[in-house]
């Protein structure tokens, strides 16, 4: 099923100029537009390109690209929105006295712009979400290991013994043991409800 309609490719576009706003023409020209221009750049490396597409303002650039680009390319560019607006911010404030400030605001902001698009990518219908920890997972799975279990040794080992658990012939095995329990349970039940002497007599006939 495609996800990626040109409705939800158009939505994305808007999406993008919402976290990255292209630049606006001011008193001396062009103003802003960094973060966008960044996300273009970004892209281009990752893909190994001259160029995303064709347009004569980034804004077309990056329409043309979302409107003819596969799905799998589309995940690239929305997973790299969060980071592209830090490394933008940290362009601009670097060598500022407060930067730690910036920092915090940056990577706070950031965090606001993955739980936007994951608002986004729950509405086209992706299963792709960012993680708490910012980590973007495509399908949507992602297996916790919590902190007390990685701490441990040889985690690796109890963690595959963890999910041998889950594999349906240890669970056929573990439920055939527990059957021959109950059974055994229930031949002793019906042992202590004989009188002694048909207990004794039981015994006798024994083959054991």
């Amino acid at each position: 099923m495609e996800i990626f309609s040109k409705e939800n490719r158009v939505r994305l576009y808007y999406m993008v100029l919402d976290c990255l706003p292209p630049p606006i023409t001011g008193e001396f020209g062009l103003e802003g537009g960094q973060g966008i221009c960044k996300l273009d750049e970004l892209l281009r490396k990752r893909f190994g390109r001259l160029s995303l597409a064709s347009g004569q303002s980034i804004e077309t650039v990056i329409l043309n690209f979302i409107l003819s680009a596969a799905e799998d390319e589309l995940l690239t560019l929305i997973e790299f929105i969060p980071g592209t607006y830090i490394a933008t911010e940290a362009e601009l404030n670097q060598g500022f006295t407060y930067s730690r400030h910036w920092n915090h605001d940056a990577n706070r902001h950031a965090e606001e712009l993955a739980n936007g698009l994951n608002g986004f990518l729950e509405i086209v219908g992706s299963p792709a979400r960012f993680a708490p920890d910012g980590r973007f997972i495509r399908d949507g799975v992602a297996i916790e290991i919590p902190a007390e279990l990685a701490n441990l040794p040889d985690k690796e080992a109890l963690i595959a013994d963890l999910r041998n658990l889950l594999k349906p012939d240890q669970v056929l095995s573990r439920a055939s043991g527990t059957l021959r329990g109950l059974q055994d349970i229930d031949r002793e039940n019906a042992v202590q409800k004989l009188s002694p002497r048909q207990r004794s007599g039981r015994r006798c006939f024994n083959p054991e």
